[in-house]
């Protein structure tokens, strides 16, 4: 694993965490509707079931909240990990850059517009903090 790889695991978490939301409201909303057979089924004959038709849904929504859950336990675990190696370096330029680009999970663009600096000045910046960087084994 890269250095930049490292950095950014909570940031992957994170968008994880945002595209399973996203599911949890679509499936919610399914549980709702009046008619919330599931399609991911083939039709198949067989004997009805009891059970209400949106309670695959609600199944789905705790599963998926039990998920989201556990990632963002993880993700704070990454954070305060990787705050901690950021933490170390003692250029306080190349603290806040890297916070704001892994950390906050910024683009380029919005990282070099907080700190008011070129795109050139924030590459080297990056590539001075991440030489300097020592990952955790």
């Amino acid at each position: 694993m890269t250095k930049e790889e490292y950095l950014s695991q909570a940031a992957v978490l994170g968008r994880q965490i945002a595209k399973l939301e996203t599911n949890i409201g679509f499936y919610r909303e399914l549980s709702c509707s009046p008619s919330s057979s599931s399609n991911d089924e083939p039709r198949v004959s067989r004997s009805r079931s009891t059970d209400a038709p949106f309670t695959k849904m609600v199944h789905k929504v705790l599963e998926l909240e039990e998920k989201v859950e556990k990632l963002k336990e993880q993700r704070d675990n990454l954070q305060a990990e990787i705050t901690s190696v950021i933490e170390e370096l003692s250029n306080e330029d190349y603290k806040a850059l890297l916070i704001l680009r892994y950390l906050q999970d910024l683009e380029w663009g919005m990282v070099c517009a907080k700190l008011s600096i070129a795109k050139t000045t924030a590459m080297r910046w990056h590539r001075e903090a991440i030489s300097k960087i020592v990952v955790p084994e």
